[in-house]
């Protein structure tokens, strides 16, 4: 199945889901709804990538320590947490750092990417403002289920530009690891999430292969919305994948792009089928 189009609207304090999409040959229309909108990883509403790279590559160079190449630091995204990161690229470039190397070197990078947040300001996805705005005119609850560090949190949204808190209705960190038990790629974090704000069918967004794993285990449906570091992730399992969060409320209907995507699909399925 093609997901050519997926749209997203607010009714009745709900989220409405609409996804278009090619199946053997047939458009199928699939409608579905929800009661909260979940952000995942810091990246479904911040392109972040780049700066958390700058930051680790400055406290490297502050510890003499080789530089982290690019390519390498980008593979790494399909696991979660810097400090688990850097053990990685530790183990296979033997550099022998110990636990406490490790702890030290995230502690300085989270420093200076905080500093460098708060310094600059953020610039929020296309799109996230619009449907944090639209939920709640609608009555729609909003929830940041991260378990970034706390003050990389607090930094981030006291940075977002055109950001206001109470867009948000609920928001978690590391800090709370107490209360939701294992972090991502478990389904504990949406599971304390949706006891806390006391929904039972959010509709998630996700920026990682690895954090998406944590909705599906949770029986979610979750929108891929890609960082641009991890567009070649493996999202299969996504109800739908998705550039930037912008193009979930344009008006429905299929854009050229999308045109000519469906008329490819019926060409290949009408030779198929002959």
């Amino acid at each position: 199945m093609s997901v050519l189009n997926t749209n997203i609207s607010f009714k009745n304090n709900q989220v409405i889901a609409t996804f278009l999409s090619c199946e053997n040959g047939s458009l199928k229309v699939d409608v579905r709804h929800y009661d909260s909108l979940f952000f995942g990883s810091v990246g479904t509403l911040v392109h972040l990538s780049q700066l958390q790279y700058d930051a680790f590559t400055q406290t490297l160079k502050e510890m003499s320590l080789p530089v982290w190449d690019k390519a390498n630091y980008e593979s790494t995204l399909t696991s979660t947490g810097g400090k688990q990161r850097l053990a990685l690229w530790s183990a296979a470039n033997n550099l022998g750092l110990s636990e406490q190397d490790i702890v030290d070197i995230h502690a300085r990078k989270s420093a200076i990417f905080q500093e460098n947040i708060r310094k600059n300001g953020l610039v929020v996805r296309p799109g996230v403002l619009e449907l944090l705005e639209q939920a709640r005119a609608h009555g729609v609850k909003t929830a940041f289920v991260t378990c970034t560090p706390s003050e990389s949190v607090e930094a981030m949204l006291d940075s977002m530009k055109g950001f206001k808190r109470e867009m948000l209705d609920f928001k978690m960190s590391m800090a709370d690891e107490a209360k939701y038990g294992r972090a991502k790629p478990s389904a504990d974090p949406y599971l304390y999430a949706m006891r806390e704000l006391g929904v039972k069918t959010p509709l998630v967004f996700e920026d990682s292969e690895i954090s998406m794993k944590a909705a599906i285990a949770a029986n979610l449906d979750c929108i891929a919305t890609p960082n641009n570091w991890c567009v070649n992730h493996d999202y299969k399992n996504a109800m739908a994948i998705v550039g930037e969060p912008s193009q979930l409320l344009r008006s429905p209907g299929l854009s050229n792009e999308e045109s000519v995507q469906l008329n490819a699909l019926l060409i290949k399925a009408n030779v198929t089928t002959a």
